[in-house]
């Protein structure tokens, strides 16, 4: 999921970068330029990054008490359901742990076995114990303030 969301955010910036610096190239030499149609991968991004997005369902299953994979995905489906023009795939031949996005490359089907799990990674000690004694005084203070809370 977090390579496809990378490859969607390049590709958002790549396609607005180049339609804008043509358009800007062809104002400049007053060549007229007609309605240029792409394509727009917003949506996707929405359904990753935005407020209620995978990611924030993802972070809130977390810190549930028993927050699991099939939890998480029965929640972006809920979350979504009245949404006409989403990318999330609902497909009844799933399983509970498993959704499918419409990324700009094609459909991918997802199995969220371990997301939750992986999502709730620390810390390595040595980066922990280092980001403690920055001169940083934010980050020395929240890295002891989240040691202080485990």
């Amino acid at each position: 999921l977090c390579i496809n969301y990378a490859n969607e955010k390049l590709q958002q910036k790549f396609t607005l970068d180049i339609f804008r610096s043509v358009q800007s190239e062809y104002e400049f030499e007053g060549i007229e330029l007609g309605e240029v149609n792409f394509a727009d991968n917003s949506d996707v991004l929405d359904l990753i990054e935005g407020r209620m997005g995978l990611i924030n369902v993802l972070n809130e299953e977390c810190i549930r008490p028993k927050g699991n994979d099939i939890a998480f995905v029965t929640k972006i489906y809920t979350m979504n359901k009245d949404n006409e023009a989403t990318c999330l795939i609902q497909d009844k031949f799933y399983r509970d742990y498993e959704f499918g996005l419409k990324h700009y490359a094609g459909p991918v089907t997802y199995d969220s076995t371990g997301f939750v799990t992986k999502n709730m990674d620390n810390l390595p000690s040595d980066l922990s114990d280092c980001a403690k004694k920055s001169t940083n005084e934010l980050l020395s203070k929240e890295v002891g303030y989240a040691d202080s809370e485990d």
